[in-house]
């Protein structure tokens, strides 16, 4: 007897499975640094990037530059940035890019920040593919510059910041990782807001296995980065609370987080053998570092929509932030994690003091964040709307 196969079946299964087959992107994702040599929360969104897009039968190929600026150029480079503070490694690093994604096939092309400066002046004088280009701004140097005044290098204040509005403003779609960073590119940049899209950062919660200790209580702090990650105001919490009663408890351990070089402050306390440092983590050891913490601090005073922060969330942290408009996006101060001006040192170790005392209250929190993370910002969801942004330009 002969079977009937309705139309709502057909379209539904028999369809739906041819397509599944024969769709595949060919997208090139590219970047300054290669993600994989280079722990950082950019490098971090590319991979999960490739990774789901690969895992969904999209062909994603990852670039970068290979290239050394020679050795003839290197001391005018020198030379520039001592007399101007120009850094010109970025540019060319950035034209450099332009050059080998001139030879990659794509569908879609996404490049991140301000890198994909000589790609985007290619594209406008009509040398460069005109295949659709996504750019994600993770961030912008105008709220940088804004944030620190002084303090952010001229090369950053006329030179990057420049070359991020030419890459926003000739992108076929700007993805933005957070509310805050959409309006800093109107308001700055002058970037339309149709041609922006917001889409959250997010990571895989099942990768940060929470292994808290029991009868301890572990605080770790994020000391990389200078001043753009808030290291001058969370050495002076650190130093606060090494000072406090609170470390004359055993089961009390400080952890930092740094650079290949601990600054000699910081080396000062480690007399207390309740500090541990911890220089340059592998990617590995930084989440294990994260997985056994209870509470994270970082006093950062600008950030897109922090990759670390979220990390740190779903490894199980109460996590104490400072409460600019990007990180209210992330926490919800006093459920999910708490807020406080960056200067105001006494309300953040008040906080410290609080979750020490409070058990019970440090768990909520810890629970609140890893459901947070589960429900917001996860990877998948993060990669599927992107996938959504290539596939409405094509």
């Amino acid at each position: 007897m002969k079977k009937h196969i309705s139309n709502a079946y057909w379209q539904e299964h028999v369809l739906a499975g041819l397509m599944e087959q024969v769709y595949c992107l060919k997208i090139c994702l590219f970047n300054r640094y290669d993600p994989n040599s280079i722990f950082g929360g950019i490098e971090t969104y590319v991979l999960y990037l490739a990774r789901y897009f690969t895992e969904w039968g999209h062909e994603v190929t990852i670039s970068y530059p290979t290239r050394r600026m020679k050795k003839s150029i290197r001391p005018v480079r020198w030379a520039v940035w001592k007399l101007l503070r120009m850094n010109l490694s970025e540019i060319y690093d950035s034209f450099q890019i332009a050059s080998d994604i001139t030879k990659v096939e794509a569908d879609i092309y996404h490049g991140q920040g301000q890198h994909p400066f000589g790609f985007s002046v290619l594209r406008s004088i009509g040398m460069g593919s005109r295949k659709p280009f996504v750019s994600t701004a993770h961030g912008s140097k105008y709220a940088l510059a804004r944030a620190l005044r002084s303090c952010c290098s001229i090369h950053d204040q006329i030179i990057t910041l420049n070359m991020e509005r030419f890459v926003f403003n000739h992108s076929d779609k700007v993805i933005c990782v957070s509310n805050a960073v959409k309006q800093e590119l109107m308001e700055g940049y002058k970037t339309g807001s149709d041609n922006l899209t917001v889409i959250h950062n997010g990571v895989d919660p099942d990768l940060y296995t929470s292994s808290k200790a029991k009868h301890s209580y572990v605080v770790t702090f994020f000391l990389k980065g200078g001043i753009r990650k808030g290291v001058d105001v969370a050495a002076k919490i650190l130093t606060r609370l090494m000072s406090g009663s609170i470390m004359s408890d055993n089961s009390v351990t400080v952890q930092a987080i740094t650079d290949r070089t601990p600054a000699n402050w910081l080396l000062d306390l480690t007399r207390n053998k309740s500090l541990k440092l911890y220089q340059n983590p592998d990617e590995a050891m930084f989440r294990n570092l994260l997985s056994t913490s209870d509470v994270f601090i970082f006093p950062t005073p600008a950030e897109g929509h922090s990759v670390l922060l979220v990390e740190a969330m779903a490894a199980g942290n109460a996590v104490l932030a400072s409460d600019i408009e990007p990180n209210k996006e992330t926490i919800e101060h006093g459920i999910s994690g708490y807020l406080f001006d960056r200067i105001d040192i006494d309300r953040w170790i008040a906080c410290l003091m609080d979750l020490y005392e409070n058990g019970k209250r440090l768990r909520e929190i810890q629970d609140n964040a890893l459901k947070r993370v589960r429900n917001k910002f996860h990877s998948e969801m993060m990669c599927k709307q992107t996938l959504a942004i290539y596939e409405s330009l094509l």
